[in-house]
């Protein structure tokens, strides 16, 4: 986007960015994938996965002001101070940094690389849905799947709108909830076409971005909702106990997912983020400065947790079947549209 674009898009969504509103955007989302997308044609599918990965998401994506964004400049600009000083300075105390954070679900920066590849590989597999002729296999099959991704960008992109700190340092649950909510709209709605692609035994090279998206966004929602958590001003005791039960939440979804025979994918996801996650309570404790009630507890859990789901991802890598309960219960069964 251009400068004055992105200008003009900023103020319109500041404008108009509302819980009510947002809550409004995807009510209509709904319908429009329930009346108009659940029956289309493979011409119809090119322009929705088209319009949803580059206007949709691409837009709403490219907008500045998300608090991931505002935190990591903050970051960046102390540290750029500290080496221009040549003295420690104290970096952002914010509820969910890692130095100076309350969360205990911080991943280390290296966690948000992953962006990288779902990225590409999504751009790459729009890009073959777009350009394949309108008889391909590929088109067919990917027809079912048209209403969830529709319904998968618009969440995310609203998840964007509602990221932000006057969303999240928000005292009103209708403000501090909204992201967590979309971000696990986001991740649901991607679950479910991941058992879809399972079911219908697709190509790797066209299950791997949805696989590496819906694993991802499944664990940035739990991240989300600690740090919402770590805003609204819950004791260190809640955020604790809602810490550690978010590994075990995380390493019992992977599990669940492998045993229907979803095979090892979003497993090997989930090892990537407790990974992450065990190195910024590493981080936090070097450092000496946040919330160390359960640091420690919360590193070592977390790697264990790692572990644990990278053996799942090996074991469950060999049981994907397209025949079992991931593909026909929440692939072809739980239909929505």
């Amino acid at each position: 986007m251009t400068s004055s674009a992105t200008t003009l898009a900023t103020t319109i969504a500041t404008t108009i960015n509302k819980p009510y509103v947002l809550a409004s955007v995807f009510a209509s989302g709904v319908k429009i994938s329930s009346e108009f997308l659940g029956d289309i044609t493979a011409s119809q599918l090119k322009i929705v996965y088209f319009i949803s990965f580059f206007l949709i998401n691409g837009i709403s994506v490219s907008l500045p002001g998300r608090l991931d964004g505002e935190l990591a400049k903050e970051i960046q600009d102390e540290k750029k101070n500290k080496q221009k000083n040549k003295q420690k300075t104290k970096l952002t105390a914010s509820p969910i940094s890692i130095t100076g954070g309350r969360t205990l679900v911080a991943p280390a920066p290296w966690a948000f690389a992953i962006w990288g590849p779902i990225y590409i590989t999504e751009f790459l597999l729009v890009l073959l849905i777009t350009i394949s002729p309108p008889t391909s296999p590929l088109l067919k099959t990917f027809l079912p799947t048209a209403p969830y991704w529709f319904l998968a960008s618009l969440s995310q992109s609203l998840w964007c709108l509602s990221f932000r700190s006057t969303y999240v340092k928000s005292s009103n649950p209708f403000y501090n909830l909204s992201s967590p909510i979309y971000l696990t709209l986001t991740s649901l709605f991607l679950l479910k076409i991941h058992a879809m692609l399972t079911k219908l035994a697709v190509p790797w090279y066209t299950h791997l971005p949805i696989t590496l998206h819906a694993g991802w966004t499944l664990c940035a929602s739990i991240v989300n909702v600690n740090g919402s958590l770590a805003y609204s001003g819950f004791s260190n005791k809640v955020l604790r106990v809602v810490g550690h039960g978010s590994v075990i939440a995380a390493v019992s979804a992977a599990w669940t997912v492998a045993r229907m025979g979803g095979g090892g994918g979003i497993a090997g996801v989930v090892t990537w983020a407790l990974t992450a996650v065990g190195g910024g309570m590493k981080e936090r404790i070097k450092n000496g400065e946040g919330n160390m009630e359960g640091a420690k507890t919360q590193e070592i859990i977390s790697y264990a947790g790692a572990v644990a789901t990278a053996g799942i991802a090996v074991w469950g890598g060999g049981k994907q079947n397209s025949g079992g309960g991931w593909g026909n219960k929440v692939g072809e069964g739980m239909q929505l549209f």
